[in-house]
């Protein structure tokens, strides 16, 4: 029983911190940069960088990229730039990394 109360104190001692400053262009960065924060903390998910035959991250454990499933902020470009219905699959890829490829990463 001491064995994994102390496991668990462990678990529950990693902290995320988000500077507040950051320039945010939505709510859906942070909580994707914090998704994957806790990837890193909770799920022992290393970064991930491989690609979808569309092009598109794999995975929300990418370096680098918080926008994976944001809203456009700007439509400039004719090609659909909401990426919000993308939401649902990175999350479940992040807890279960062979979650089927979804339409749009073909």
């Amino acid at each position: 029983m001491t064995r994994c109360l102390f496991a668990l104190l462990l678990i529950v001692q990693k902290i995320i911190s988000v500077n507040p400053r950051y320039c945010w262009e939505n709510n859906y960065q942070k909580e994707a940069l914090l998704f994957h924060e806790m990837g890193h903390c909770f799920l022992g998910r290393p970064d991930n960088n491989e690609l979808l035959p569309s092009g598109d991250p794999k995975s929300l454990m990418v370096a680098g990229d918080i926008n994976v499933y944001s809203p456009c902020v700007y439509q400039i470009d004719p090609e659909p730039c909401n990426n919000l219905p993308r939401r649902s699959y990175y999350i479940d890829e992040l807890f279960d990394p062979n979650t089927p490829l979804p339409d749009w990463g073909e």
